[in-house]
């Protein structure tokens, strides 16, 4: 079952900005983010894909290994995210 996720666009920040950092976060742990600044798709531990609004990335993990918990999906996009 998908879950979604909200990472909110920090103020003086634009969603490219953290996209760009999120790329670079998610290489270090072999997640990789491909897409623009208005949506894309991400492939690791976990998949799904992600779309942009004005102040947030919305986030959507289509599917994951059973064995792992969704807190840690949650903590590990969060930490690609910089909002860990």
């Amino acid at each position: 079952m998908p879950q979604t996720y909200s990472v909110p666009v920090p103020a003086g920040r634009t969603a490219e900005d953290l996209l760009a950092k999120a790329k670079e976060a998610g290489r270090g742990k072999g997640i990789v983010l491909v897409g623009d600044e208005k949506a894309g798709t991400f492939k690791g531990t976990a998949e799904g894909s992600y779309v942009v609004s004005k102040d947030a990335i919305t986030i959507t993990v289509d599917k994951k290994p059973g064995f792992v918990p969704w807190m840690m999906i949650e903590s590990a996009l969060k930490s690609v995210f910089g909002q860990a």
